[in-house]
């Protein structure tokens, strides 16, 4: 995809709607990350979420700021790979979410919003835990997960994941605040994923959601200073303990 402006939103325009973990590696059917992390469909384009519940997922602000829940779907494939779709009841956009746009790309605050579906899926899924990042301020890998195309037109509707280094630090896009930045280890993960999707640290059995695919200077291929950035889930946990007691 080319390179649109300096920065850019994920989902702000149906052609980034679509960024992805370019070629990734595709996740089975088979795998339990699956169930974790669902594709979100809606008018504007696709978003990834991740479970936090049964009936809870966790994604970016922008993917619903503009949008009605009754306009979304989320959709998990079971084991089988079948796809299952669920309604959603209610979006809750983080109430102090906000965007700026300036010359040559965007700022944004608190992109983090909730996803609550009517009812379960008819199969389990697997709600992931929110991780400390209190280790990231030094380079981590983590795991980057997200639905999308792997290249113009090709292989939408895949969850794909890649490697990225990780840390911690302040970043101009986010107002200053404190965010993950993200760049690939290799050409498998030119890009954040889909937006909303899954940042993971730990091991398969353990997996801990550390942060939400925010924003990205456009899928250019690994170096190039190819880089992207996530809002830090455990910044959210007080605001999204009063949807999820106990969380």
């Amino acid at each position: 995809m080319n390179q649109i402006a300096q920065w850019i939103l994920i989902f702000v325009v149906s052609a980034d709607a679509q960024q992805k973990v370019e070629n990734g590696t595709a996740v089975s059917a088979q795998n339990s990350l699956s169930r974790s992390v669902a594709l979100m469909q809606s008018p504007t384009g696709i978003c990834s979420a991740s479970f936090l519940t049964k009936k809870m997922l966790v994604t970016a602000a922008h993917c619903t700021s503009k949008v009605s829940a009754s306009a979304v779907t989320i959709k998990v494939k079971d084991a089988s790979g079948l796809w299952k779709t669920a309604s959603v009841q209610r979006l809750i956009t983080h109430p102090q979410y906000q965007r700026g746009d300036y010359v040559g790309g965007t700022k944004v605050r608190n992109d983090v919003a909730l996803v609550e579906l009517k009812k379960e899926l008819p199969f389990a899924v697997r709600p992931l835990k929110i991780g400390s990042v209190s280790d990231m301020y030094s380079e981590k890998t983590v795991t980057v997960a997200g639905y999308g195309r792997n290249a113009p037109g090709v292989g939408a509707g895949v969850l794909r994941v890649g490697a990225m280094d990780a840390i911690v630090q302040k970043i101009f896009n986010f107002y200053d605040r404190e965010g993950l930045y993200l760049v690939p280890k290799s050409n498998q993960a030119v890009c954040p994923g889909d937006s909303g999707g899954a940042v993971i640290k730990g091991s398969s059995s353990s997996l801990l959601l550390v942060g939400v695919n925010s924003l990205s200077n456009a899928c250019k291929g690994a170096g190039d200073d190819t880089h992207s950035m996530s809002e830090i889930l455990s910044h959210h946990r007080a605001w999204i303990q009063k949807y999820i007691p106990g969380i």
